[in-house]
């Protein structure tokens, strides 16, 4: 399989902040189709078990809202799988609404700043986790692991947890964080009239 490639299956998170409407992609490892208890189907983890495709999905949003703005709200997410290998298009295969709202209020506006997780996966391939509307707290300069709050390190953790089935596009276990950088997206504050 090539690099850069969502094969074989991903999750398309669809949130919104106060100022836009926002979607996140990240790969997974293989889905599978709902069966007992599994509305939604599984994932294969790294330990190759398979977990519930919901629990998986809500564990990472829990961490996320304990970082993430009061006025955003994560409404739904829809769970992608490749019938084969590309070129094959992926079909939607599952969605399930979250409606769960972030839970800090920011001293610093989080309109148009994009908190962006740079990982190595096992292989030294990148993979990034990015969050728009955003915490603005970090400031312009990049953080490493030990830099950051116990609240960021539990998304962190998440992301490179072996009983989780998250993925780089090279189809490995994201394994260490290399920094956070925080930043306005230009392409937002044009969006929002903020230039």
């Amino acid at each position: 399989m090539a690099l850069n490639s969502l094969y074989p299956s991903f999750v398309q998170f669809n949130y919104h902040s106060a100022w836009g409407k926002h979607k996140q992609t990240i790969p997974t490892r293989q889905w599978s189709a709902p069966s007992g208890g599994h509305p939604s189907g599984t994932f294969l983890n790294w330990l190759g078990s398979a977990v519930d495709a919901e629990s998986m999905i809500n564990a990472l949003t829990t961490e996320v809202i304990a970082i993430t703005d009061e006025h955003t709200f994560f409404d739904y997410a829809i769970i992608y799988n490749y019938p084969a290998v590309p070129p094959a298009t992926p079909n939607p295969v599952a969605i399930f609404q979250q409606n769960v709202a972030g839970l800090v209020t920011h001293t610093d506006a989080a309109q148009a700043i994009q908190n962006t997780y740079t990982f190595f996966d096992t292989a030294f391939n990148t993979f990034k986790f990015i969050l728009l509307d955003s915490d603005a707290s970090f400031g312009l300069t990049p953080e490493s692991y030990g830099e950051l709050d116990a609240d960021h390190q539990s998304v962190v953790g998440v992301l490179i947890d072996d009983a989780w089935g998250w993925s780089s596009r090279a189809n490995l276990r994201p394994n260490v964080l290399r920094r956070v950088v925080s930043k306005p997206n230009d392409k937002l504050r044009k969006e929002y009239n903020l230039t």
